[in-house]
């Protein structure tokens, strides 16, 4: 992974409710039934949730000009809110 810039407390906050807010919902979607009446709204948020998360990171790229390259993806370390482009590979 290579480091390609640094998001700041607040920008961080909001990806990190957006990633919990999606891992709550796929575990949710690991038990509700697809009958149940509940599980049309909750694969709606998922959705709406991963096409929030995926805004945040084209509009932050954006805004901070990071280094993009095809078959890779941006993470960010919580801890320090520190942005790397990862490839997936292990290296």
């Amino acid at each position: 992974m290579k480091m390609v810039g640094q998001v700041c407390e607040e920008e961080k906050n909001i990806i990190f409710d957006l990633y919990e807010k999606r891992n709550a919902l796929v575990n949710l979607k690991k038990i509700i039934d697809e009958k149940d009446f509940l599980y049309l709204k909750l694969m709606k948020e998922l959705e709406h949730t991963r096409q929030e998360e995926s805004k945040w990171w084209e509009e932050k790229a954006v805004k901070y000009n990071w280094e993009s390259r095809q078959g890779c993806v941006w993470r960010i370390n919580f801890d320090n809110n520190k942005v790397f482009l990862d490839s997936g590979r292990n290296s």
